[in-house]
């Protein structure tokens, strides 16, 4: 899925040297997919989504791996994507992928 792989790029960079875990790590894929859902597939709406998730999970040094579950209640009161990206969403969505 698309999803997974635009998550394991934005969490990349942030990777120390020599890491050769796994590429979603502290997420597993059920969790991104569920992101990637809660954020109608919006690119930056995931993004913000999936750094309010690791924010919130550093500051519970009990959470080793984030599953499905645990990011939606890390999520719980985050608002949706905004009004005017859904628009254009709804307008030019077909041809971004997000939804394969």
């Amino acid at each position: 899925m698309i999803v997974l792989n635009f998550a394991s790029c934005y969490l990349s960079p942030s990777r120390i040297e020599g890491f050769d875990g796994d590429s979603l790590f502290p997420f597993d894929e059920d969790a991104i997919i569920c992101v990637g859902e809660h954020s109608s597939y919006h690119p930056r709406q995931l993004i913000n989504n999936l750094h309010t998730i690791i924010e919130k999970g550093a500051e519970n040094d009990e959470i080793m791996r984030i599953d499905k579950e645990k990011a939606l209640s890390l999520l719980e009161g985050q608002e949706g994507v905004p009004k005017q990206d859904m628009d254009i969403i709804d307008d030019f969505g077909d041809g971004l992928g997000f939804d394969e």
